[in-house]
């Protein structure tokens, strides 16, 4: 299984899960990633991202402000995971102040349906109002 499988597959484990009474926090999740955005850097994300996750929030700020560093594979696993995140439901506002950093997601992110910030505090506000996905029947 791929890890894009896998984490898809926990993520909707997590979601089919849910009971119709779970109260969602209705809250954004802000997620920092570390100083390098490769496969360690995502899987520390990917493990927030399903602590949020099974606490009911599906709304995610994806803060990489503090990158100063990616490698491809890091970058394709964080195309994976907003695509996971959106297929289920769920938004991502990602963060960066870095004009190159931001251009790669441009390029890479743009048309995974998810909005690229300056700053935190504007990607909360933009994603305070985003639905909760529904609980599978």
């Amino acid at each position: 299984m791929q890890p894009r499988d896998k984490f898809f597959s926990a993520l909707f484990g997590i979601r089919s899960a849910a009971s119709g009474t779970q109260t969602d926090s209705g809250g954004v999740e802000v997620v920092a990633a570390g100083r390098a955005l490769d496969v360690d850097g995502m899987e520390a994300i990917r493990a927030k991202v399903m602590s949020c996750a099974q606490r009911g929030n599906w709304n995610y700020v994806l803060d990489l402000s503090n990158v100063e560093s990616m490698d491809s594979p890091g970058l394709g696993m964080l195309i994976s995971a907003l695509r996971t995140i959106r297929d289920l439901g769920g938004s991502v506002g990602l963060v960066t102040d870095s004009p190159r950093l931001q251009r790669v997601l441009e390029l890479c992110a743009r048309d995974r349906t998810c909005s690229i910030f300056s700053r935190t505090p504007d990607a909360i506000a933009a994603l305070a109002g985003a639905p909760r996905p529904q609980t599978a029947a």
